[in-house]
């Protein structure tokens, strides 16, 4: 057999079975969801999991390594699509309504994975790479926060102000299953990262 072809077949095998985990954790949560599970969502023999990975925190590192993949790609898009950072920040905060019914009805997956993994016994290193997708959002962030007069000192938790907002934003719109709520919070948001742009340009 052409080795190209087995190890394009690994990978291929690989991949199903890191997006089929990182469905089932936000819909079932990583505690609730089976190797079994994994495997019938990837269209696997459960035998073909032990392969790609030796366990399941394993597997969950994988699958926070492209959660990681994916946010960076989105912020990526937005600075393509929009220089100034104000409107950076406004798309960046409407990215959540972007998937509102799935978010309402099972939480942000973000926040409900390293809410959960903190809740549980998991080595230092998986809760670490989880609380670090929250990272990649503050920092990104605060580079914008900057860049519209804020100091360094001030951007980063201005940053985490933003993302606790908006969690909990979510947290009520599913805890409602109402989108609006979302969709009001947001808004608001955004209006206020305008407003204290604009206090803050001037108090420069």
């Amino acid at each position: 057999m052409n080795p190209q072809k087995v190890t394009s077949m690994r990978v291929s095998s690989r991949e199903r079975i890191v997006e089929a985990a990182r469905s089932l954790f936000h819909r079932q949560g990583f505690e609730a969801t089976s190797f079994s599970d994994i495997a019938r969502e990837a269209g696997i023999p459960r035998g073909n999991f032990y392969y790609h990975f030796k366990s399941k925190d394993e597997l969950l590192l994988a699958v926070i390594e492209r959660w990681q993949g994916y946010l960076r790609e989105a912020l990526q898009r937005i600075e393509a699509a929009a220089p100034d950072p104000l409107e950076q920040i406004r798309r960046m905060l409407r990215v959540p309504l972007e998937e509102a019914v799935t978010n309402v009805e099972y939480g942000c997956p973000l926040g409900s994975l390293v809410y959960e993994l903190r809740k549980a016994e998991h080595p230092d290193e998986v809760r670490t790479q989880a609380v670090g997708l929250f990272d990649v959002l503050a920092d990104w962030l605060a580079v914008r926060l900057e860049a519209l007069g804020w100091t360094s000192e001030e951007a980063r938790p201005m940053a985490l102000r933003l993302l606790s907002r908006l969690q909990g934003a979510i947290l009520l719109a599913s805890a409602y299953e109402d989108p609006r709520l979302l969709q009001g919070e947001i808004d608001d948001l955004y209006d206020w990262v305008r407003t204290h742009t604009r206090k803050s340009q001037r108090d420069s």
